[in-house]
């Protein structure tokens, strides 16, 4: 019976993050389409050219490379954390139970994967509108738009992290490690590193703090919460 629940959780968490990556596909294809009607005035407007430069040869393609590079060391710092949390348990250490990353890239921000999915798109925004910029000069209003169009993509996708995936998963960690997580949230800046703005709290609510008359202090209560 155990063996046929784990298989049945498993089969659900399988299904769910199956969805979930299609629906990150499809927001991937929703975020390109602004890019692909921007570019696209390069084959229907004879007047319209990509012109190399400086900054879509070498500076926007240094800051892709950069935010590749950042993503595996992000990604790298968290399968560092689990190997220790592994190695621990085994030992029979519960010292890493609920421990955070909060070392590295992510001791200086909460969401270095948006910080760097962020910066990649600006790679290729700035690409676009740095190639096309100088033929669209003398243009009519529909050629300015269209070629501004690609920083819409960053503004919604900077919306969705903000206001939807972010607080959604902050919300799952502060209701698993309260106190951990709670002080990472005031203490380290939630998307871009080291800046105050616009790196603003969580709207998620440290849960409230139940105090049992029957425990001698607070402090034995949030022991036992955590045991």
């Amino acid at each position: 019976n155990m063996e046929k629940r784990w298989s049945a959780a498993q089969k659900t968490v399988y299904i769910n993050r199956f969805f979930a990556f299609q629906f990150q596909s499809l927001l991937q294809l929703v975020l390109l389409f602004p890019m692909i009607i921007a570019t696209w005035m390069v084959t229907v407007e004879p007047t319209i050219i990509f012109k190399e430069n400086v900054w879509n040869l070498y500076i926007f393609p240094i800051i892709c490379g950069v935010s590749v590079i950042g993503q595996g060391i992000m990604d790298y710092q968290v399968y560092e954390l689990g190997l220790r949390k592994q190695a621990a348990a085994k030992n029979g250490d519960d010292s890493l139970k609920n421990a955070i990353c909060e070392s590295g890239l992510w001791s200086v921000s909460r969401h270095p994967n948006y910080f760097f999915e962020m910066l990649i798109w600006t790679a290729f925004i700035g690409q676009i509108i740095s190639g096309l910029a100088d033929s669209c000069q003398g243009q009519t209003w529909t050629v300015y738009l269209r070629l501004i169009l690609p920083v819409f993509c960053w503004i919604v996708m900077f919306v969705i992290f903000r206001f939807i995936s972010g607080p959604i998963t902050e919300g799952l960690s502060l209701k698993k490690r309260p106190e951990i997580y709670g002080k990472y949230i005031e203490t380290v800046p939630m998307i871009f590193p080291f800046i105050k703005w616009p790196n603003f709290i969580s709207n998620m609510k440290l849960p409230e703090r139940r105090v049992s008359h029957d425990s001698g202090s607070l402090q034995d209560q949030n022991l036992a919460e955590h045991a």
